[in-house]
């Protein structure tokens, strides 16, 4: 699958993501909405040429730290889950035009958000 680019895996039972999707370079937008994901797995910053990331309606508690190595992200798509913070890694993520973070349990965003122009 080295020459994925778009990989939606929308509104099924998925539970767990694994960390091997992460050696699919070339993805460009990944669509995990809708399922029972609890996480993102570790090493997403390894997929440098993802431009959007849709996790929507799911159960994700947090956003891994590699997310800042996701320079290319221009949507971050995260509403209606269990975030309870946002890592200051989003400040890396320059490229970043849309966010939405709705529904979740934030209470707070990093200083470094100001980062994303």
């Amino acid at each position: 699958l080295r020459s994925l680019e778009i990989l939606d895996l929308t509104d099924n039972q998925v539970e767990y993501v694994p960390e091997e999707i992460c050696n699919c370079a070339a993805i460009t937008h990944l669509t995990l909405s809708q399922n029972f994901l609890q996480g993102l797995p570790r090493n997403l910053g390894n997929m440098r040429k993802m431009e959007i990331l849709k996790a929507i309606r799911n159960r994700v508690a947090a956003l891994p730290d590699s997310i800042g190595s996701c320079t290319a992200l221009t949507e971050l798509h995260m509403a209606d889950n269990d975030l309870q913070e946002v890592p200051a890694a989003i400040g890396f993520l320059t490229n970043l035009t849309y966010l939405t973070l709705d529904k979740n349990r934030i209470e707070s965003l990093p200083a470094k958000i100001s980062d994303c122009t």
